[in-house]
């Protein structure tokens, strides 16, 4: 520990003929200076200490010390894993994986008619964009294909070709200008909300890729207006020979239905169908009239749709009600042979307080068995699933039985959770009848036989591994003599989605403490601050408190109120607040000889805001606090009087600063 005491040595001459000294050592005694910018990284502590705030030793061996906080521990863009069938069962020792720019969703195809399943791959995300191209694989390549340098080759596909695309979602191949050429529709989703453009919402044209005996091209393709799709089916719904386009929107409350016909697919020939945030369509004839029907998965409220075709027309007065719970696929089929379609719904999470941060994964999805009396939910099956996302059905083992393909997505943090294929037999589905697929985040999937050797196989999307939201090692890596630093010598602090940290001696004991800031962006999003308090240069999760944060972003240090007490400022975020909620702020904890007390912390009216900067702005001598805003709106500073009183009616915004961050 080191102590600072101020001596001050004052030699009068004259009629006085001896020394005398002036010592100032207490918080009283230094209190009544004036540091040259306010005490932004100085102040005078209750102790009597005149020290620094922000510090970059941690240890006290003179060296810089630096803290790595860690967030965001997830894997993206994995590659496509293919597991190969042999008319059993599947193994990863069977399997192989092909590379992607993070699919979401593939669509088997014969595209060219040469007896090959080829691929269409709607790459969505791949960790850090949205606007990649999607791709075409062609298969045909043999196993023992000697790959050559420069080839593009990854069996069973020989071929690539890259067509544009933005968002893309799932894909569906049809002649839909009844040419002979197979094309391709693609669905453009909005974009995955990090990246998303927010003024372009509802604005997110899907593409038909034209078939030619060029192949397809970047250059051939039209726009058919959709909002913000995520699934496309196509069937001849009207029976009128061509090939119809119906749409799962996940904005704007309706999804979309195009007829098609010699004039393409316009507007005039368009029925929107309400759904709720519709994450995927299917089509079948569910009732057994001839007539193909439409079920969509709303991924919102606590119900699904099934659109009954009447004489090719579709209207919610005739419509069917599925329970289901953050629904995000469908699958039909006639599970149980009794000569009736039957439906699957994955059901991805549910939460009984209505907020999706708080939701259980750990639940079941729902098999309703079709009959002559309809649907009900004392007929249906609850299958248990972990996050599930996507499904498929076929006949995977050649028994005559109709198998069911769940891709779990995500349990609690982890994406490191099984699939399923539930076997089927003349008893149905159990739960201990299924071969776990250990997939990572799995959500597309897609069965075919794409090796063309008589078994079907199953190709699965895996868009995140390993966790999220977790508490992860965040590592204070220790300095060396020479400046240096050693992966080896660190100090593991474990965080929660950790964003921001600071170092400083809060509690003036000689010893710098660490402030870790947790943002908590997914689930528990009333989160904490974790101060972990330096014991003789220990730390320890023994020895740690918490203050209160919202989504916390950013967080600084400084005695804002002269008192001798370090006082701490939390940057809150917006946890995706609804509109009868008030934003968080920011918050002042108020340093004293009590520590820092909850109920006596200052909200501070600030939107969505990095780490605060603090200045004496004004040159009055108190530190004022200046905050971005990242929500659209403008930049604030909030002006000290070296007081407790800082708010609204002490502030002035900045003219053109919307969407500052720090």
């Amino acid at each position: 520990m080191i102590k600072r005491t101020l001596v001050i040595m004052i030699l009068i001459t004259g009629y006085i003929s001896a020394q005398k000294i002036w010592k100032e050592n207490s918080y009283k005694d230094f209190i009544d200076g004036k540091f040259t910018d306010a005490g932004a990284n100085m102040y005078v502590s209750h102790k009597g200490r005149i020290q620094s705030i922000n510090r970059a030793d941690v240890n006290g061996d003179s060296n810089v010390d630096i803290l790595s906080v860690n967030s965001h521990p997830l894997i993206e863009m994995l590659d496509m894993s293919s597991y190969w069938g042999n008319g059993k069962d599947f193994s990863i020792k069977n399997h192989s994986y092909i590379p992607a720019n993070g699919p979401m969703w593939v669509t088997p195809a014969d595209l060219n008619n040469d007896g090959h399943i080829d691929l269409v791959v709607a790459n969505y995300s791949n960790g850090t964009w949205t606007g990649m191209e999607s791709f075409v694989y062609y298969g045909g390549l043999s196993k023992d294909h000697v790959k050559k340098e420069g080839e593009w080759a990854f069996y069973p596909f020989k071929k690539i070709i890259l067509l544009e695309s933005s968002d893309a979602q799932k894909a569906a191949v049809g002649d839909f200008n009844n040419d002979g050429y197979k094309d391709i529709i693609i669905a453009f989703s909005a974009g995955f909300w990090e990246y998303r453009d927010k003024s372009k919402i509802g604005t997110s044209p899907s593409r038909i890729y034209w078939g030619s005996e060029d192949d397809y091209s970047s250059n051939s393709f039209s726009e058919i207006a959709t909002s913000g799709a995520t699934d496309v089916v196509t069937a001849d719904f009207n029976n009128d020979g061509w090939l119809d386009l119906a749409f799962s929107n996940s904005e704007g409350g309706f999804s979309f239905l195009y007829f098609g016909g010699k004039e393409g697919f316009t507007e005039e020939n368009l029925i929107q169908l309400p759904t709720i945030n519709a994450q995927a369509v299917e089509a079948a004839d569910i009732n057994n009239d001839g007539l193909i029907d439409l079920i969509f998965a709303n991924s919102d409220g606590d119900e699904s749709y099934a659109y009954l075709n009447v004489n090719g027309k579709f209207d919610s007065n005739n419509k069917i009600n599925f329970e289901s719970y953050t629904a995000k696929d469908i699958v039909t089929a006639d599970f149980n042979k009794d000569g009736y379609i039957d439906v699957f719904i994955t059901n991805h999470q549910h939460s009984i307080t209505g907020d999706p941060n708080l939701a259980n994964r750990l639940i079941h999805s729902f098999l309703y068995f079709g009959s002559a009396n309809g649907f009900s939910k004392e007929n249906r099956q609850a299958i248990p699933t972990i996050g599930a996302w996507g499904a498929n059905a076929a006949d995977l083992n050649n028994d005559g039985w109709v198998d069911l393909l769940v891709c779990n997505f995500q349990e609690h943090y982890s994406f490191e959770v099984p699939s399923f294929i539930y076997w089927n037999s003349r008893d149905g589905f159990k739960e201990t009848n299924r071969t776990p697929l250990y997939e990572h985040g799995a959500q597309g999937n897609a069965i075919a036989d794409f090796n063309n050797d008589g078994s079907l196989d199953i190709l699965i999307t895996s868009m995140m591994g390993n966790s999220r939201g977790d508490y992860d090692p965040s590592y204070l890596y220790l300095g060396k003599d020479d400046g240096s630093m050693d992966v080896e010598n660190k100090i593991i602090l474990p965080s929660r989605e950790g964003y921001e940290q600071a170092f400083a001696d809060l509690d003036d004991d000689g010893f710098v403490d660490i402030i870790l800031q947790n943002r908590g962006e997914t689930y528990r999003t009333a989160n904490e601050a974790w101060i972990y308090w330096n014991k003789n240069n220990q730390f320890s999760t023994w020895n740690v408190t918490g203050l209160p944060s919202l989504s916390g972003l950013g967080v600084q240090v400084a005695d804002l109120d002269k008192d001798g007490f370090l006082d701490i400022i939390i940057s809150n975020g917006t946890p995706h607040l609804k509109k009868d909620k008030t934003w968080p702020g920011s918050f002042i904890y108020w340093g004293s000889q009590s520590g820092w007390v909850v109920t006596e912390r200052t909200e501070l009216p600030t939107k969505m805001t990095r780490s605060c900067s603090i200045a004496d702005i004004n040159y009055d001598g108190n530190l004022d606090l200046i905050f971005g805003d990242q929500a659209g709106g403008l930049a604030i500073v909030f002006y000290g009087d070296g007081s407790r009183d800082y708010g609204i009616k002490n502030s002035i915004q900045f003219p053109d600063s919307q969407g500052s961050g720090n």
